[in-house]
């Protein structure tokens, strides 16, 4: 074997690592800092103005020497850039006269690499206020008083008193460094690798536009959203702080107070961003966030996959609209919910198999990495997307045997599947042998609260429909739940034609998969990664439905139909719609067609939310 072959990828590795390191403590170190913060609030429920000004032993109280606030979860949080300790604090509650506050909280946090130091500033130690009635306060919080004029303000020395001191794990600042890491390193090797300066930053201006569209409508929805609005999320959190107390490979489903029974990663995952002194609310918003970052290195692997084809700039433009235009996509992407880990582990899958496609002789390390950890993730992130793996390395094994191109691994890949067998085999043992079932249902962990729960309707009180009458239950939980937002606040299109440009997308992948592929290889390899992956994601959709039914037939539930399941398998959609939209991007009316669906598909998803969701 030459050395070559042997190093590079151990070079690539190296680099990876450190530039990872690098990006991870940059990010950390960005996050270090003083900030004072209050927790406040006026009866109408609009928006304060405060300020901090803060003076050191030999700068007064001056402009330059303050912060305005950022509301962040009920708090506002205004930093101190004091170089020199602070020996006194001046906070300016409000610039409005005849405000009545209510404050609950005021605390000093400083954040210092892994560590943060939190001193809480009871309101007995205030030293006088100004245009501020009454004047003065009890020993508890919270303390309601009314501004008499615009310059009101508290005055207060540094709290002497011993701080909380909590380690953070950072775990959101992780995946944002894989993010950067990524990003980084794919745009070196496509600007090393161009052929055109022109089509090059055509096409990464696009990319990076769409990238930045599809973060901000996630982030929109993480901000903007209500808590519990999102699919189960209030039983999500749950389950995160459960696993703050008591993290564990296989939980004790039993003692649980929700009704998930999912695979503990995700929330083992998020549980690192809870803190029982903080708020539910800020709690939520740190779980969020942590998804957020999850989600936005999906949307990162889903568009570096999609940026190496060779399409022209109508077939990449309908590949990123698709990605943009599905609702519950971007909306999962700001709540707290497994599908977003399931969602990666899918995508990291898919960037492996395509490695392997058409017909690669060997896995070579990238691609059995990525092939086993995506089933691993999936596995320990949800049902769903280790079955639509299950079903894509099936017709991938299939399509190898048509071909007659055997699959060769070596020794070490064999051992890598062993490896990530034996976690998978101790969870799965684990759960049959503790409830007799492969997977933990509701109805097997809390028999009795599942006869009195949504889950069950008692055999007197049930509607027992036909699987013809089912089929078109489906069709609306498609309508409501991939063309729209279903959860428990839903919202979507009355009627079909709101979503035509969408469903002429989703038609257009559909014919895709009765056309031949190119021929050039890496367009070959991404147009049977998308066959593949559409097959498994109808095949899983068709158990979906029987199943359902039967579950129906046996406890008279009417649920159970999630197109959000399949999310992670929705980019199969986008690929092979752009390609056969390159198929006949030599007619001018049909570009003219495939840009009005298009715009129309971006229309009816996020901007139609933003005109009437409330």
């Amino acid at each position: 074997m030459p050395e070559t072959y042997r190093t590079k990828p151990l070079i690539s590795f190296l680099l990876f690592v450190a530039l990872f390191c690098a990006i991870y403590v940059g990010l950390v170190a960005l996050g270090n800092g003083t900030f004072f913060e209050a927790h406040m609030r006026v009866a109408d429920g609009r928006e304060l103005n405060p300020r901090i000004y803060y003076r050191t032993a030999d700068r007064p109280f001056s402009q330059e020497m303050s912060s305005a606030a950022i509301l962040e979860a009920g708090w506002y949080s205004m930093p101190v850039r004091a170089k020199h300790p602070v020996v006194q604090y001046r906070f300016d509650p409000d610039i409005k006269k005849g405000r009545k506050i209510t404050l609950s909280a005021v605390r000093i946090r400083r954040v210092s690499w892994w560590k943060e130091y939190v001193w809480t500033v009871s309101p007995d130690t205030y030293e006088k206020v100004d245009q501020i009635e009454p004047s003065t306060f009890s020993n508890r919080y919270p303390v309601t008083f009314t501004t008499t004029g615009y310059d009101a303000k508290i005055y207060l020395h540094p709290p002497q008193s011993k701080p909380l001191v909590k380690h953070r794990i950072d775990v959101e600042k992780v995946f944002w460094a894989l993010f950067f890491t990524l990003a980084t390193l794919f745009f070196l090797q496509i600007y090393r690798q161009r052929s055109s300066e022109e089509s090059f930053w055509a096409k990464t201006i696009l990319y990076t536009l769409f990238l930045g569209f599809i973060l901000f409508q996630a982030r929109y929805d993480l901000t903007h959203v209500r808590y519990s609005y999102p699919p189960d999320e209030g039983a999500h959190y749950r389950y995160a702080m459960e696993m703050h107390y008591a993290p564990a490979l296989v939980p004790d489903f039993t003692k649980m107070h929700h009704y998930l029974t999912h695979p503990p990663l995700y929330y083992i995952i998020i549980a690192q961003a809870f803190d029982p002194n903080r708020s539910q609310l800020e709690n939520v918003r740190a779980m969020r966030q942590v998804t957020f970052a999850i989600f936005a290195l999906s949307v990162l692997l889903l568009l570096m996959m999609g940026y190496e084809a060779k399409w022209g700039i109508v077939g990449h433009f309908v590949f990123l609209s698709f990605l943009a235009s599905i609702p519950m996509f971007t909306y999962l992407g700001g709540s707290l919910s497994n599908d977003n880990l399931a969602l990666l582990a899918g995508t990291l899958f898919l960037v492996g198999l395509k490695r392997l496609l058409p017909d690669a002789k060997t896995c070579d390390a990238s691609a059995c990495v990525l092939i086993v950890l995506g089933g691993l993730l999936g596995f320990f992130a949800k049902l769903t997307v280790a079955i639509l793996i299950f079903f894509a390395l099936l017709y991938f094994v299939l399509y190898r045997l048509l071909k007659r191109a055997p699959l060769h691994l070596a020794r070490w890949q064999w051992f890598l599947l062993a490896v990530a067998a034996v976690p998978v085999l101790y969870y799965q043992l684990d759960i049959s042998l503790t409830y007799h079932s492969l997977i933990p249902t509701y109805d097997k962990t809390h028999p009795k609260a599942f006869l009195h729960s949504p889950f069950y309707v008692p055999p007197e009180m049930r509607l027992h429909l036909s699987l013809k009458a089912w089929f078109g239950r489906m069709l609306h939980y498609i309508q409501g739940g991939w063309f729209g937002i279903h959860s428990h606040h839903s919202f979507g299109h009355a009627t079909w034609w709101g979503v035509w440009g969408s469903i002429f997308l989703h038609a257009l992948a559909v014919l895709g998969l009765f056309l031949p592929c190119p021929k050039e290889e890496k367009d070959r390899s991404l147009c049977l990664l998308g066959k593949v992956g559409l097959l498994a994601f109808f095949s899983v959709e068709t158990v979906q439905f029987f199943f359902s039914y039967k579950a129906h037939l046996k406890n008279g539930y009417l649920g159970g139909l999630q197109p959000r399941y399949l999310l992670p398998f929705m980019v199969s959609f986008a690929i092979l719609s752009a390609f056969v939209v390159e198929k006949l991007k030599r007619f001018f009316i049909w570009n003219v067609v495939v840009l009005a669906a298009t715009f129309h598909a971006l229309y009816g998803s996020f901007f139609y939310f933003l005109l009437f969701y409330r």
